[in-house]
């Protein structure tokens, strides 16, 4: 069981890491590429990025919400994301059978964590590839690897439509 609590506790660690990422992503595409009013100037989007720093992950989806239209099934990985985030933030021995006493509870955590990690992954992917194409209609040259881009941007057309006409 040992080695059942090492693996529980290596992939807490990769959680934290792939959650504070997907975090990043998405406060920088509401903050720089989403702001609330479009004709604002950089350095208003700046101060207002600086301003909002220490927000909830629940306020930046609200306004990502607020922003740009989400499909359902996206929606629902957002709020799984959401809970799940929380529940391993602040209170991962309460997550439903999860228990460092039995192997089935440790094994119910790793199982948690896991899916965790996968739906971060899904949502910063999806969140990036958002960012792609908002970035190439502005001209902005965001380099990253070219299949992966392409693989982002089909993401994000599959789950955010613009809310703006024109847009």
């Amino acid at each position: 069981m040992e080695q059942l609590k090492v693996e529980l506790l290596s992939r807490m660690g990769v959680a934290l890491l792939e959650i504070q990422q997907t975090e990043r992503a998405l406060k920088m595409c509401i903050g720089h590429f989403l702001p609330k009013n479009p004709e604002m100037t950089a350095a208003m989007v700046s101060a207002q990025v600086k301003a909002e720093r220490r927000k909830t992950l629940g306020y930046f989806l609200a306004e990502l919400r607020k922003r740009i239209t989400v499909q359902p099934y996206f929606d629902e990985l957002l709020t799984r994301f959401l809970d799940n985030r929380n529940g391993f933030a602040h209170d991962f021995l309460r997550v439903p059978n999860v228990s460092l006493q039995t192997e089935q509870g440790v094994r119910v955590g790793i199982d948690f964590v896991k899916n965790l990690i996968e739906d971060a992954i899904g949502v910063r992917r999806c969140v990036d590839g958002l960012v792609q194409m908002i970035g190439k209609r502005m001209d902005l040259d965001l380099t990253t690897k070219p299949d992966e881009d392409e693989l982002n941007q089909l993401l994000a057309r599959l789950v955010f439509k613009p809310t703006r006409p024109g847009a």
